[in-house]
């Protein structure tokens, strides 16, 4: 028997992180997911309605005062 299916624990930072790199994806990127993988539409919405679930409040993430950001 193949395992096709895994659970997996993320936190509020992690899935804001896949949410964002989802956001990135261009037309062209989507359709060479969808080709292989899936829709990756239908995996943006499932993580939205999770991510909307969740304490968002700690996200502000501060810098140390010797870091600087580098955007």
């Amino acid at each position: 028997m193949t395992k096709t299916e895994v659970n997996i624990e993320l936190n509020v930072h992690e899935i804001g992180v896949l949410l964002s790199a989802l956001n990135l994806l261009d037309g062209s990127d989507e359709f060479e997911i969808e080709r292989s993988c899936g829709s990756a539409r239908a995996i943006k919405d499932r993580l939205v309605s999770v991510y909307n679930t969740l304490d968002t409040t700690s996200l502000n993430l501060k810098n140390e005062s010797y870091c600087e950001p580098s955007f």
